[in-house]
């Protein structure tokens, strides 16, 4: 697996930007649900369904995840995520998994597949991830976006593809490369969010 850090600002809607945070404060507020209601579950299981205490915990996990993929899933189909660089352009809302193209774009992790998800179910359906761009929305500035982490995976390694390649086919859409993009002044990489976890997108610092 491919890592680099990469430190440069692209301009993002206001919109975006504000959509973003709404979406992270919607999942945490999602989080802190699934846990305070947990407690719960467990005692449901326990005692209404009387499963032993390993069984319990598990069904209680189970319950805790599901909801908050649940979550996700609607937030997904029912709420416009932000498109690459933060825009409402219909060119870039169509490179989207679930439109037939093959960008996931989050409020923090821009995802290239090598092909689209299952536009009926906006799963995976067997795409494979080819590599992961990590961005910090309203970073440095309003209305700037911070590239600061980029990484590709064995099966994009494989594929052919490098830090530079994948960087260049997402900035492209803001008529930018690699080689071209402004640089912002960091000292530290942006946090991480907490309540999100990337796991195909892990990377060597």
């Amino acid at each position: 697996m491919a890592s680099a850090e990469v430190t440069g600002t692209l301009r993002s809607s206001q919109e975006s930007v504000a959509l973003a945070a709404q979406l992270r404060r919607l999942a945490r507020v999602a989080t802190i649900i699934a846990l305070l209601t947990s407690p719960a579950a467990y005692f449901w299981f326990r005692h209404a369904g009387h499963d032993s205490v390993l069984k319990s915990l598990l069904l209680t996990a189970l319950v805790v995840v599901g909801f908050r993929g649940l979550v996700d899933l609607v937030i997904r189909r029912l709420i416009p995520w932000p498109s690459l660089f933060g825009t409402e352009e219909t060119r870039l809302r169509e490179e989207d998994v679930s439109r037939g193209g093959v960008w996931n774009a989050s409020s923090a992790l821009w995802q290239r597949y090598d092909r689209p998800w299952d536009p009926l179910t906006g799963l995976r359906a067997g795409a494979e991830l080819l590599g992961a761009i990590f961005v910090a929305y309203d970073t440095p500035w309003k209305f700037q976006i911070t590239v600061y982490r980029v990484t590709v995976t064995d099966f994009g390694a494989a594929d052919g593809w490098t830090v530079e390649s994948l960087c260049d086919d997402a900035l492209q859409f803001g008529r930018l490369t690699l080689a071209t993009c402004p640089r912002a002044e960091m000292f530290d990489s942006p946090l991480a969010d907490p309540f999100r976890h990337h796991p195909a997108a892990r990377s060597h610092r």
